[in-house]
């Protein structure tokens, strides 16, 4: 469950910063926004958010340094 909420919020950060932003991503921007988004969404520093895979696909495996059923928990907006 929590990998299709993950999912979920990556997409809503995807489309939020495509709105704002109308040339492409270049050198980890893409993956610094998302980093910035995901940190935001749980309230938590962005140095607790680390990218462990994808820098270069699309597909993003990120650790997140907080407890699994908080991070439920703030994706489902207890």
């Amino acid at each position: 469950q929590i990998a299709a909420d993950v999912g979920n919020l990556c997409e809503d950060a995807a489309a939020d910063a495509k709105s704002r932003r109308a040339e492409r991503f270049t050198d980890g921007e893409a993956n610094e926004a998302l980093i910035k988004f995901i940190s935001e969404k749980l309230s938590i520093s962005k140095s607790k958010v680390n990218l462990k895979k994808g820098r270069i696909s699309r597909l993003k495996y990120l650790e997140i340094d907080m407890e699994e059923t908080k991070v439920y928990s703030k994706l489902n907006g207890d």
